[in-house]
């Protein structure tokens, strides 16, 4: 397997693990993935004026500002930069979306920090 670079992957806001699924012999209803995929999307574009991953780096403060839990919150306060702590925040707008909540909170955070690929190397 060819190995992708560490500063092309700190570009990707989410990755996730794909092994395990077909092994485990759970069914994965396409459909009804692709109907909460959409609900999320609309959820969060009706909450945010847009999807998460096209949020400006100033909306993302602005609606970091609105939630005051989430801004002093360790997973973003170990964030590193300003661009991951942006990253953190757009998964996690996106996992409320999916979760059906329109405020992040700070699971959705710790989910959100999950997905970092230094976490994932660990699997």
């Amino acid at each position: 397997a060819q190995k992708i670079s560490g500063p092309i992957l700190d570009r990707f806001d989410l990755v996730v693990p794909a092994r395990g699924h077909a092994a485990s012999g759970k069914r994965i209803e396409i459909n009804s993935i692709r109907e909460q995929a959409l609900n999320a999307r609309e959820r969060a574009v009706r909450t945010w004026g847009a999807q998460p991953g096209t949020l400006s780096r100033g909306h993302l403060e602005r609606i970091l500002k609105g939630l005051p839990d989430l801004s002093v919150d360790p997973a973003l306060a170990r964030a590193g930069s300003l661009r991951t702590r942006h990253k953190l925040l757009r998964v996690a707008l996106t996992l409320a979306a999916w979760h059906g909540v329109e405020r992040p909170d700070s699971g959705h955070l710790r989910e959100a920090r999950f997905f970092r690929i230094q976490n994932l190397e660990r699997l």
